[in-house]
């Protein structure tokens, strides 16, 4: 046989194989109509009842499943931004006016434990010729007297600051006080914040010095240690460099644990809560997903975008995730209960929804409202109570025989 008559008889076999296909469905189609009308139906008002006996629902794979009341929830999607936990953001200065000697001073990105010594700073004393020594050590004991009372001083002022905060956020919500109020209460607490943890920081610069003597004049050595285990973002100091108290020379962050900022629309408010479980993936990082929980929504929205931050607090396991990254944010909210079945189970005709429900071999369509929810169910508000059989599989051939007896019976 040559290749030509091959390829003939080749496409022969092909095209009888489809007829054959087509032959048996529409053989399988006439004996079905036939068991089905020898079956016979009943329909009622209102709404009619399609009955089909259970070997034909077998054949027809025609499956219900039952209405349960469970927990349903909702899914929120929004882009966030990955930044440090404030609490785990650390500035560091000098005590004193001095000279940055050379040391082994950490770059910007690298990791330091707690403890290690980033720099030193040397402040030079008068000489003793001209003041004496009682006096000096009286100098420096002033120092650190007033370090330590600067720490309470400031200790205080953020209490203060906080309970005038918390009260300017209850006078918010009844709306006794405008925006620009709270947000001014807001800025006082950061400051009164970073005012304390400096005051914390010179006191323990103060406890980590030591005195040397060179040429008659005397060195006090400052030790710029690190007070967490973290990473540099920032290192503004060079060896020989002459620093003063008012100058940020380190700025460390521990990235054990970040947050994500993301920015709720107005209108999507009522379905963020705190604790709210929520899955994170970078795009630094598309194949590995991270999980996290609401910790804290602003108590203000953006005036200018309407738009009301919401911080989501998580863990960074290897420290992988960094400051400024984008995210994308997928947060579940829990609905309360309800009526919960599959979302294969619903049927749209016209802007309505419908079901079919079950009842032994008796199937009718049923108006149902529904909300989507997650994991492929949705909740049903109305149309069916728990317990129902609902058609999951299956619903568009009830569908089409639906159609067809309406038609037939000329129902409205």
């Amino acid at each position: 046989m040559t290749r030509k008559k091959r390829t003939q008889f080749f496409w022969v076999l092909v095209t009888l194989g489809f007829f054959l296909l087509f032959v048996m469905v529409l053989f399988e189609k006439l004996v079905l109509a036939k068991e089905t009308e020898a079956a016979g139906r009943t329909f009622t008002k209102p709404g009619m009842r399609i009955k089909i006996p259970l070997s034909i629902q077998k054949s027809l794979a025609i499956t219900a499943v039952p209405a349960k009341m469970g927990v349903w929830h909702k899914m929120l999607n929004l882009p966030g931004t990955i930044i440090p936990v404030p609490g785990d953001v650390h500035d560091l200065f000098s005590p004193v006016i001095g000279i940055a000697l050379s040391s082994h001073i950490p770059t910007v990105g690298q990791r330091v434990r707690k403890g290690r010594v980033l720099a030193v700073i040397r402040q030079t004393l008068t000489s003793p010729e001209l003041l004496g020594d009682n006096l000096k050590a009286l100098s420096f004991e002033e120092g650190k007297v007033a370090a330590f009372e600067a720490l309470e001083k400031n200790k205080t002022s953020l209490q203060l600051r906080k309970e005038q905060l918390k009260r300017s956020q209850a006078l918010y919500q009844a709306g006794v006080i405008a925006l620009k109020d709270l947000e001014l209460k807001e800025a006082e607490e950061k400051d009164a914040l970073s005012a304390y943890q400096a005051a914390q920081y010179q006191v323990y610069l103060y406890k980590h010095f030591s005195l040397r003597k060179k040429n008659n004049l005397t060195y006090r050595d400052f030790s710029i240690v690190s007070p967490i285990s973290g990473v540099v973002e920032k290192a503004d100091l060079t060896p020989g460099e002459l620093v003063n108290p008012t100058k940020i020379l380190f700025v460390l962050v521990n990235l054990s644990r970040v947050w994500v900022k993301v920015h709720v629309y107005e209108n999507e408010i009522g379905r963020v809560h705190k604790g709210d479980l929520a899955f994170i993936r970078s795009l630094s990082y598309p194949g590995k997903e991270f999980k996290g929980r609401v910790e804290i929504i602003a108590p203000a929205l953006n005036p200018k975008n309407r738009t009301l931050p919401v911080f989501i607090q998580l863990y960074n396991p290897g420290w992988v995730l960094k400051s400024q990254m984008l995210a994308s944010v997928n947060v579940w909210d829990s609905g309360g209960k309800g009526i919960l079945i599959p979302s294969s189970c619903v049927l749209k005709r016209h802007g309505k929804t419908y079901l079919f429900i079950k009842k032994r071999d008796e199937f009718y369509r049923q108006r149902a409202v529904i909300q989507k929810a997650s994991g492929g169910v949705v909740r049903v508000t109305e149309g069916i109570k728990p317990g129902d059989d609902v058609v999951a599989r299956g619903i568009y051939i009830l569908e089409s025989q639906y159609e067809h007896e309406k038609q037939s019976h000329h129902e409205p």
